[in-house]
């Protein structure tokens, strides 16, 4: 039997004539989903807060802690979690609050930005472990603390999805892996897809989820996806962190019915929400409503009108309720005066409701046995995730090309380099040389591929998944190394090694190669374990890299080849016992040299001059022995399970922390400013230059290609044509998949075709009436974009204001101007609050995402642009912040600003903002474009459908348009319908042009300047000057890395952990033959260097390299002022670590100690590392695909390492030309030179020659036996020549790229920008 109330709100939702509506609500109902009945769950919470400690992260560590254990699984919330001092400066996030969720009920959360209510879903769900939070109070199920006895899902905020699966395919294996065993296939088959026909993603099912690179599901459609993977659990309470941010109103009114027909069937939901619309109002069962973290309301939906009337608020009639509600409970910040008074109210607010709420005490009940068969067993988790995975590599084109090409490449350039060594005794050096290539450098390139991998996207989807139930660590170790067994890590190794082997031209039996085979295949999957357990001690790329470059420098040293075995240190000597790289090279080593004789001149093998042409005599040099073949083979193979198995304890027991990030006091701060702030008034520059912009007949087409090269379409914009005049809000409507963002993306020219997707397009942009230059568009026009990415996470919403002005606005304003137009905007944007927060990052919150979202707005407001664009700027906001935005915006326009803006979900009293409409159906086709108010009201009045008096305009015309997905016949009668609006307005357009044309035209001369084609030119904003732009980019660096300690202690960690552990394997060095060996060890390793450069590149410049791109995108400044200030941040760490490595590596362990080679190794180890930076630069310039970027880099970088001189003593020609821009060829030369300057060796009798004499008595012997003896001072010139270049072949490409030469084809029409 259907609710009265519901009944009730229908009929005063919708009174229209069911001819012309085709029954947009009548037919929204849908399949209801076939989800078993569960268990009753009432949620009660009593007192609860949540407090954040600031302290410095230095008086974390050094100050005495109490108790600090986070919460576990089955932590009692009754108690105080993590440390609490008393004299901690501590911010309140959630003060004492109380409500009760009955099951079978649907909870609302709501509040504005900052107001708490994500934080109070995290800590009802037990998400939300600090060591810096203090959690009081008690949250129980059924009577119980314990949720892990209770079946339970939580959409998260944002949207972590694999991007290489369709729609579809996701629902498809989260319903596999979050359903029971006792589920058959067929039965999670139906229910995926009738969740499909539930949330609307029926066009959608079968595109690509995609990402930042390859566009696939609009923002809305990867809302409802992620609520989606979560309904399939079936849960008994359902936590929802705004589930409707981002959807277009008609999707979202779906969704939460969506939701209520699921309490219905006693589940408990709780969900935050921005800007529910009038009827999704009373959809809600109860509601919190929260600021700043003090309850104002939490009761029923049926009681919320009489608690207000009682207070003297009452409901205004034509008005979302919950609108009203939020604006009550909002501080307003624009001016002090509205400041006093809201404060004034709301702390009234807070205290009646703390005076008048009355809770019951809870009483308590034992915890229920653990839940059985909640999710899929064990071997079906295996074979789902073995299948997705197998899956998502292969759709990976770049990244298993990178693997596979890289394993073939590096494969044929070390054969290459020792191709066919001799038997002579630099053949046999080079062959031993050959061995240890191909065993260490492979391992490495995978070993820091796969760290690097994992710290991208599978652990994040791990972590979530995880969290939620839906996998184990078990299955998703185990099915990684399943899913890759046949491509990377079978194919890859196998390929390595024909490529190689032969060329080398090693012992060509069956038995002796498929030997090599196994070493090289156990190189590989050890190395990948390792990965996995550097990246389960950290999910940063800086900290895991660390760790795993100082696992494999151990593991190069233990291994013997620089230092052998019997001549270390006893303290590391133990090590090569735990190296998988020792087992590798000496079982190798052992097959290859066991009964082996080079080419002796002198007889055979009985002759002593001959020795050394043995096998037997190298193996024993290097302390193996001959057949040594089975037990490395079973050595390597405990190491890699065991390090699985380490990788499986760490990720089952060490759970990944969200921090909460306290307030900062800004370091550039002006006193002056702050003490005056509330005096502060709008600024106001009077009314800018008026600009109109048109577009005419715009069509777009994305052309992509599968992994099969075959061609595929799709039409995003068909033939839009729209005039968009100054002085009005100009509002873009339409569904989800409308085209809006495509639009926006076009006019900002911001749409860039690569190599996998490229974009057709065709059709006009008029500005003032004419045309205009790509760059006078970009320069006139600011967007705001969907994502709020490309800030730096360790600096405050003031701080990132600040740096954002003084690059931004103009050079004739003062440094104190330009912050006081930041605090005027603060205020404006309600700000204020936040002002001093960190902006955060996914391991650290910072400000929520609405408050994100208002900082994106407020950088590109700083200019008071002619022409803003707005890609949904009301998402992640609540109903009064979108308001004051909207405010914002008008005034903005009605100082001559053409804005230009796509919207979901707004308020009916701002309906009345928007100018004009541009209302869009699916598909990228027009249904209206024209005057909004009256004037759309009308139009769509002569089509025969009436608005309804109390319903919200903009929510109206979206029903109107949008097509119900959840059963056949809504989806045949409200597709004919959008058909029948889109065609009506085609004929009318086209009817009308003229008209619309003339109208146009007397518009534009009434209300704006007519530009003449001369002046299009005066209009572009020029970027900050390098002398502007340098000095601030370099204060704004400084303070990030000064919060964000870990990655300046990796950079530096790299190279000093490096250092370290060359000095504890080589220190101290002897004057004997093994010194001799050992030195030439030394100097080898510097080669390491390289790829030390590489990983410190990767750590920081991706991050760098897309803020940078985002400034670059808006004008702010050019590639010179980045380029600068990214090395003033480099160049004087790698000195640093220059002189650090010289002294480990060369001063403690005793090479030469002199002054000179002190200062040449600290120069030469600036160059390598710097030279290394450069190609990471250059390469992560190329490839925004950062994993085939590090594949490509890694593959340069072994090449160069291969060819250094040292490895190969007999290159062929075209290596040795090549070689001649290799800077470690210079560095080489140059550090023997200098290491083996002056010195003398004695040898024991076994290295005496025939004549009792050793042979290399002094260094210079030396060089001349490896050919090295070279102008040292030559040398030294020519390395800071190639670094030089190397840094300008880096920024010749950056400056290359941004110059956006890609040209987009046009089809049909020319397209003019």
């Amino acid at each position: 039997m259907s609710d009265p109330q519901d009944e009730n709100l229908s009929s005063t939702w919708i009174q229209i004539d069911e001819k012309h509506t085709h029954g947009i609500l009548e037919h929204t109902r849908g399949p209801l989903l076939s989800f078993n009945e569960v268990d009753p769950v009432d949620v009660s919470i009593r007192n609860l807060s949540l407090s954040v400690s600031s302290t410095t992260l230095k008086e974390r560590l050094f100050k005495r802690r109490r108790k600090n254990t986070p919460p576990g699984p089955d932590y009692d919330q009754e108690q105080t979690v993590g440390f609490h001092d008393s004299n901690d400066n501590s911010k309140m996030i959630l003060d004492n609050i109380s409500l009760d969720v009955p099951s079978g009920t649907v909870m609302a959360i709501l509040g504005g930005s900052g107001s708490g209510k994500t934080s109070l879903l995290n800590v009802i769900s037990n998400k939300m472990k600090s060591s810096n939070m203090t959690v009081s109070g008690q949250v129980m199920f059924n009577g119980h603390s314990n949720i892990q006895r209770v079946r339970h899902a939580y959409v998260i905020q944002q949207d972590i999805l694999l991007p290489s699966l369709t729609c579809r395919e996701t629902l498809q294996y989260s319903a596999s892996l979050r359903l029971p065993s006792s589920t058959t296939a067929t039965e999670r088959e139906r229910l995926v897809e009738e969740v499909i026909l539930e949330l609307g993603l029926k066009e959608c099912a079968d595109t690509l989820v995609g990402d930042t690179l390859h566009k696939g599901l609009s923002g809305g459609e990867k809302r409802r996806l992620m609520i989606g993977i979560e309904l399939l659990s079936n849960p008994s309470v359902l936590f929802l962190d705004e589930p409707t941010t981002g959807l277009d109103a008609y999707s979202a009114q779906l969704l939460v019915k969506t939701l209520r027909k699921l309490a219905s069937k006693g589940r408990t939901l709780i969900t935050s929400i921005h800007q529910p619309r009038s009827d999704i109002f009373f959809l809600f069962d109860r509601i919190t409503l929260l600021t700043h973290g003090q309850p104002v309301y939490s009761s029923t939906v049926s009681g919320v009108e009489s608690y207000f009337n009682t207070l003297g608020f009452v409901f205004p009639k034509k008005m979302n309720p919950a609108d009203f509600m939020i604006d009550l409970a909002a501080y307003d910040t624009r001016t002090p005066e509205k400041e006093h008074l809201s404060q004034e109210r709301i702390s009234k607010l807070v205290a009646h409701w703390r005076e008048s709420a009355k809770f019951s005490a809870i009483a308590t009940k034992p915890e229920p046995p653990p839940l059985r068969d909640a999710r899929a067993g064990l071997w079906r988790e295996i074979m789902v995730l073995t299948q997705r995975t197998f899956k998502i590599t292969n759709r990976d084109r770049l990244g298993l090309g990178a693997a596979i090409v890289e394993a073939a490449l590096l494969g044929v350039i070390a054969g290459l380099t020792f191709l066919r060594v001799d038997g002579s005794v630099a053949g046999i050096r080079s062959r031993i040389n050959s061995i240890y290539i191909v065993i260490a450098l492979q391992g490495y390139l995978i070993l820091m591929y796969e760290t690097y991998r994992l710290c991208t996207i599978d652990m994040k989807v791990f972590d979530r998944e995880r969290r939620n139930g839906m996998v184990t660590t078990a299955g998703f170790l185990i099915s990684r190394r399943l899913a890759r067994l046949f491509t990377e890590d079978l194919f890859g190794p196998l390929l390595f090694s024909v490529t190689s082997y032969f060329l080398i031209g090693l012992i060509g039996s069956a038995r002796q190669f498929f030997i090599f085979f196994c070493h090289i295949l156990l190189q590989h999957l050890v190395n990948v374990a390792s990965a996995t357990l550097c990246v389960s001690l950290s999910r940063q790329y800086s900290e895991a890299s660390l760790y795993a470059n100082t696992i494999y420098t151990v593991q190069s040293m233990a291994c013997g080849f620089f230092n052998q075995a019997q001549h270390m240190p006893v303290y590391v000597r133990w090590l090569r016992w735990v190296a998988y790289v020792y087992y590798g090279f000496g079982g190798l080593l052992s097959s290859q040299l066991t009964d082996y004789f080079g080419d002796c001149p002198y007889g055979d093998e009985s002759n002593p001059e001959c020795a050394e042409y043995t096998g037997e005599y190298n193996l024993e040099a290097f302390g193996f022995g001959k057949n040594w073949i089975a037990v490395p083979l079973v050595a390597n193979l405990a190491i890699g399970i065991l390090s699985y198995l380490g990788a499986y304890v760490v990720l089952t027991f060490l759970q990944v922390e969200v921090a909460a990030a306290g307030k900062k006091s800004s370091a550039s701060e002006d006193t002056s400013l702050r003490s005056n702030r509330d005096t502060l008034e709008v600024h106001s520059e009077g009314r800018v230059q008026e600009v109109s912009i048109e577009v005419r007949d715009l069509r777009l087409i994305i052309q992509s290609r599968d992994l099969f090269l075959h061609k595929k379409e799709i039409e995003i914009l068909r033939g839009i044509s729209s005039y968009f005049e100054p002085g009005k809000i100009n509002a873009i409507l339409g569904p989800s998949g409308s085209g809006k963002s495509s639009m926006l993306n076009f006019i900002a020219q911001r749409l860039h075709s690569t190599l996998v997707s490229k974009y057709s397009l065709s059709g006009s942009i008029l500005v003032g009436g004419h045309q205009a230059s790509p760059n006078v568009l970009r320069s006139i026009c600011s967007y705001v974009t969907q994502d709020d990415e490309g800030y730096l996470p360790a600096l405050t919403v003031r701080e990132t204001l600040r740096f954002a002005a003084e690059l931004r606005l103009p050079s004739f304003m003062t440094r104190r101007e330009k912050h006081q137009r930041v605090e005027e905007l603060i205020r404006m944007m309600g700000l204020h609050d936040c002002a001093d927060t960190l902006i955060g990052s996914e391991l650290v919150k910072g400000i929520s995402g609405g408050e994100k979202r208002r900082v994106s707005i407020t950088v590109q407001l700083l200019n008071e642009p002619r022409v803003l664009l707005l890609d949904e700027p009301t998402s992640g906001l609540d109903s009064f912040t979108a308001g004051s935005i909207l405010s914002v915006l008008q005034d903005l326009a009605r100082k001559g600003t053409t804005v230009i803006c796509t919207i979901h979900q707004p308020r009916s009293d701002l309906f009345s903002y928007f100018g004009n409409i541009l209302l869009l159906a699916k598909g990228g086709r027009v249904a209206y474009s024209g005057a909004g108010g009256d004037s759309i009201l009308s139009y769509f009045h002569n089509l025969g459908y009436e608005f309804p008096k109390l319903t919200n305009p903009a929510d109206h015309l979206l029903d109107l348009i949008s097509i119900n997905l959840q059963d056949v016949e809504s989806e045949a009668q409200t597709r004919e319908r959008v058909d029948k609006i889109v065609a009506y307005f085609a004929e009318y357009q086209t009817s009308n042009d003229k008209k619309l044309a003339e109208s146009a035209e007397q518009d534009s001369k009434a209300n704006a300047h007519i530009l003449q084609p001369a002046e299009l030119g005066s209009l572009k904003r020029e970027p900050a000057s390098a002398f502007i732009a340098t000095p601030i980019l370099l204060r704004r660096t400084f303070i990030d890395m000064r919060r964000r300690p870990v990655i300046l202690l990796a950079r530096l960690g790299q190279v000093i952990s490096y250092g370290i552990i060359i000095a504890l394997f080589f220190s101290p060095i002897k004057s004997d033959y093994y010194g001799v060996i050992n030195r030439i060890g030394i100097i080898q390793e510097t080669s390491g260097l390289y790829f030390i450069g590489m990983l410190n590149n990767l750590a920081v410049y991706p991050e760098q390299r897309d803020i940078f791109y985002r400034e670059h995108d808006d004008g702010v400044y050019g590639v010179l002022p980045f380029l600068v200030c990214y090395s003033a941040f480099e160049v004087p760490l790698e000195i640093i670590n220059g002189f650090v490595y010289s002294a480990l590596s060369i001063m403690v362990t005793g090479v030469n100690r002199t002054v000179d080679m002190f200062f040449v190794t600290a120069y030469a180890a600036f160059a390598i590392t710097n030279c290394g930076e450069s190609i990471g630069i250059a390469f992560n310039t190329l490839f925004m695909h950062s994993g085939f970027a590090a594949n490509v880099t890694s593959l340069v970088l072994s090449i160069g390492t291969m060819m250094n001189g040292l490895m190969s003593l007999n290159m062929p020609g075209f290596f040795r030309g090549i070689n001649w821009i290799n800077p470690l060829k210079y560095i080489i030369v140059v550090l023997l030179n200098y290491g083996f300057d002056g010195l003398k060796f004695t040898c024991e009798n076994e290295f005496q020659l025939a004549d009792g004499s050793c042979s290399f008595p002094t260094g210079e012997s030396v060089l001349k036996t490896y050919n090295i003896d070279s102008s040292k001072t030559t040398f030294l010139g020519i390395i800071i020549v190639v670094v030089f270049i190397y840094r300008l072949v880096a920024s010749i490409i950056l400056k290359v790229v941004r110059l956006r030469l890609d040209v987009l084809p046009s089809k049909n029409t020319e397209l003019r920008r």
